[in-house]
């Protein structure tokens, strides 16, 4: 990743960011998104300061952050895991997990005037963020990347072990309580469409859409080629029930019509996080090629024919399917993982909501290039234009005098 510009002027304003997470290397959904929005604002000319709420071996990760995006201080708060923690009465895990005795000192250090803007990257950090806006007198900025309650119901409903499942849904409980009690206080930046008209609805004035944010905006891809023996991708967190599920769906209902029907067809997995019965289990499949871990999804995203998110549960937007969109990818996708971006059917990309349909689609885009062609530039285009997220960012600090 190349730096911005120029340093900002002294005179802009400046930015505290609280996340609950360092964005590099920007290789997962999230932090693509943290790390795109991190470059839009220096790019805009703010200063801009950042706390980051993970483990202290993250330290020399976010001083790289820190001299790629010429950032002002980057500071360490660790998160301390425990299961009292995650017995909390009223904090989710989540959030109870990025407490302690760190934050208190961090907001009485902060002398009011300092920053003109907190944003808290996530709800995870939403109290520790408006704990430290409300010293600063600033102003408070909330990156909705799902709306928490929501998302941890539908964890419940993808988990089949029992004790996570009922953890899932008390998680879900308690964000439920905590976005009662803060949502009030904040303006919330939602990721999903969806999701900004539910939160429009409950608190008239604070919520704007603020599509996701790529880390970079990949090269022109070849064009869609005539394919013999079709590549397929899926890509995800394996150690989430949703993303597993919908691997689980695809490679066993899916994907052994597929492999008969297209001799030579290839499915690659590469997913995050694996538990060993998840690789023993992906190892086994035919046709399937799966890789773990890997820093760098370029190679995969271009090697690519067809990209599917078979998602079945779920919240906010699946990044992945917006990136496999840039990269000029035609994607097929369960309306679950076309959520919440504005994506149009047989327009941007093919959406299934049936094992049916699913299959149908990515039979048509296997033998179909011109089709693949079609979708892949139109997807690409759509993803260009409205996810501009230094365009989107410049309007709406303007609208909100931070910028002149």
């Amino acid at each position: 990743m190349s730096a911005p510009q120029e340093a900002p002027d002294r005179n802009f304003p400046r930015l505290l960011v609280v996340a609950h997470s360092c964005p590099w290397p920007p290789t997962s959904g999230g932090k693509i998104d943290m790390y795109g929005r991190l470059r839009a604002l220096r790019e805009l000319g703010l200063a801009v300061d950042a706390i980051f709420t993970v483990k202290e071996e993250a330290a020399p990760r976010a001083q790289i952050l820190k001299t790629d995006l010429g950032l002002g201080s980057c500071r360490i708060i660790p998160r301390r895991r425990s299961v009292w923690r995650s017995l909390h009465p009223t904090w989710p895990f989540q959030v109870a997990s990025r407490q302690g005795p760190e934050w208190a000192a961090a907001a009485r250090g902060i002398p009011p005037g300092t920053y003109h803007a907190v944003l808290a990257e996530g709800t995870y950090v939403l109290p520790m963020a408006a704990a430290l806006a409300e010293e600063a007198g600033a102003l408070l900025l909330h990156r909705l990347h799902n709306l928490e309650s929501r998302y941890f119901f539908s964890l419940g409903r993808s988990e089949s072990h029992p004790v996570r499942k009922v953890f899932y849904y008390l998680e879900g409980l308690r964000f439920r309580r905590l976005e009662r009690r803060l949502f009030h206080t904040a303006l919330h930046l939602c990721i999903s469409t969806e999701e900004c008209r539910i939160l429009a609805a409950a608190y008239p004035g604070r919520a704007v859409w603020l599509p996701p944010a790529l880390a970079r905006f990949p090269e022109p891809p070849a064009l869609p080629r005539p394919v013999a023996a079709p590549h397929f991708l899926l890509t995800g967190s394996l150690n989430l029930p949703d993303t597993w599920q919908g691997v689980r769906w695809f490679t066993e209902r899916l994907w052994p019509g597929l492999h008969r029907d297209l001799p030579g067809a290839v499915l690659t997995i590469a997913g995050r996080r694996p538990e060993a019965a998840a690789v023993a289990y992906l190892n086994s499949l035919p046709g399937v090629r799966a890789v773990f871990d890997v820093p760098e999804m370029d190679p995969y995203f271009r090697e690519a024919d067809v990209f599917v998110s078979p998602i079945l549960e779920g919240a906010g937007v699946k990044i992945k399917t917006v990136e496999a969109l840039a990269y000029g990818l035609p994607v097929v996708a369960t309306p679950v993982a076309a959520q919440g971006c504005g994506l149009v059917h047989e327009q941007h990309l093919l959406i299934a909501r049936s094992e049916a349909e699913f299959l149908a689609a990515c039979r048509r885009l296997a033998r179909d290039a011109q089709l693949r062609r079609r979708l892949a530039a139109a997807g690409r285009e759509y993803v260009r234009q409205a996810f501009d997220q230094r365009a989107h960012l410049q309007t709406l600090l303007t609208s909100l005098g931070l910028l002149p």
